[in-house]
């Protein structure tokens, strides 16, 4: 196993920022928020953590990166529920 970091920037400081992975595209709902504007790129994502945006607005995790995720393309996303924002659609080759 190694150790990955995720990174989210441009957050409002204080916000709780929800780290989402999956390995496949598709479309998901966040509850609450417009589907036209503020669906996730990720089909069946799961939360991997979650992290306060810190007073420059970046919010950050630490993971260990378990074995099956070896030689695999994972999506990730990341989004601050409360204001229905949601980061750029990042995909991260494992090897």
């Amino acid at each position: 196993m190694s150790l990955r970091a995720e990174a989210v920037r441009n957050v409002t400081p204080g916000a709780r920022v929800t780290f989402l992975p999956s390995r496949t595209g598709g479309g998901t709902h966040i509850p609450g928020c417009d589907l036209q504007r503020n669906a996730l790129q990720l089909d069946s994502p799961t939360i991997i953590g979650t992290a306060i945006a810190d007073g420059s607005g970046v919010a950050t995790i630490t993971r260990n990166v378990p074995p099956v995720a070896r030689n695999q393309i994972i999506l990730f996303q990341a989004m601050v529920p409360g204001e229905c924002a949601i980061s750029q659609l990042v995909l991260f080759g494992f090897e």
